[in-house]
C-alpha cells in the first residue's frame, strides 16, 4: 500500500501513521472477486390438483353446455317459423301440383291455388329449379289499382311496375292535358302513381279500367318435395306482407 499524503509505499505491517510524513493511514478492506452466480436450474413444474382439474373440466362443460342450450334454442325458433309456414300435401305429382293444392299453415282456411286464384286474374303457374338447386313454384297474376285501395293496401310510388302501365294508360286515353293540369305542368310523369290516386274520380276511373298491374310470389320446396315455404312476395306488397295475405284469404 502507499500513503495517500506523500506518496511512499508503506511496508505490510506498517502502522496507523506514515513512517515518512507522519500522515495517518487509512486502511480499506480488501475487495474480493465477486461469487460467480450459481448454475441456472429449471423450474420445479407445478402441478394441477384434481379438484381444480375437474373444476375446470365442469366449467368447460357447462360452457358447451350452454352453447348447446343457445344453438338448440335457435333451433327450434327457425324450425318453429318454418313450420308455420309449411303445408298439408294434397294429391298431385309436379311441383305446381304440390302447392296448388297445399294449405299454407297459417292460411289453412283453403288451398293455395284456390286462394290466388280467386284474388288474381289471369293466373298463371310455372316451376323452375333456382341456381342453388332449390325447386321454385312462381304464381303470376293481375289486379286492378282500385282493388289494391279499397282493400288497404297502397301501391309504391317507386314502383315501376306500377309507374309504367299507368303511364301507357294515360297516353293511350288521351289524359294528358287532364294530368297536366291536375299537376300544374308535366311533372306528373315522374309520380304517375301519386297524380293517378290524387286525379279526379272520373279521371281515376278511366285509369284504373285501363291500368293492369302484374304480381308474382314464390314458392320454395324443400329437398323431399314434401313441404313448401313463401320464399317471395311481390315488391309491391314489400312492407304489407301480412296485408296482402290476409286481403288473398279473405
Amino acid at each position: 500500500m502507499f500513503c495517500l499524503n506523500c506518496g511512499v509505499q508503506l511496508p505490510p505491517d506498517a502502522t496507523s501513521f506514515c513512517t515518512q510524513c507522519g500522515s495517518p493511514v487509512k486502511r480499506t478492506a480488501p475487495i474480493t472477486a465477486p461469487a460467480f452466480p450459481p448454475p441456472l436450474r429449471a423450474p420445479v413444474p407445478v402441478s394441477v390438483a384434481a379438484g381444480a382439474s375437474g373444476k375446470r373440466k365442469s366449467g368447460a362443460k357447462l360452457l358447451w353446455g350452454a352453447l348447446g342450450v343457445l344453438v338448440l334454442g335457435v333451433l327450434v325458433v327457425v324450425g318453429t317459423h318454418s313450420k308455420g309456414w309449411g303445408i298439408d300435401l294434397g294429391v298431385g305429382d309436379s311441383a305446381v301440383d304440390t302447392v296448388r293444392n297445399g294449405v299454407l299453415g297459417h292460411y289453412n282456411t283453403t288451398t293455395v291455388g284456390k286462394a290466388f286464384e280467386g284474388t288474381f286474374q289471369d293466373p298463371k303457374w310455372k316451376s323452375f329449379v333456382s341456381a342453388k338447386g332449390t325447386t321454385i313454384v312462381e304464381f303470376n297474376g293481375t289486379v286492378k289499382p282500385k282493388t289494391l285501395l279499397t282493400n288497404g293496401l297502397y301501391i309504391p310510388e317507386s314502383s315501376s311496375d306500377a309507374n309504367t302501365p299507368i303511364i301507357r294508360c294515360i297516353d293511350a286515353l288521351n289524359l294528358q292535358d287532364e294530368m297536366r293540369q291536375e299537376a300544374g305542368d308535366d311533372s306528373w310523369r315522374f309520380k304517375p302513381v301519386y297524380f293517378m290516386l290524387h286525379a279526379s274520380s272520373e279521371t281515376f276511373d278511366k285509369l284504373n279500367e285501363c291500368v293492369i298491374l302484374r304480381v308474382t310470389f314464390q314458392f320454395a320446396l324443400s329437398a323431399d318435395k314434401e313441404t313448401f315455404s313463401m320464399a317471395y312476395i311481390d315488391e309491391k306488397f314489400s312492407n304489407q306482407a301480412e296485408k296482402v295475405m290476409d286481403f288473398i284469404y279473405h
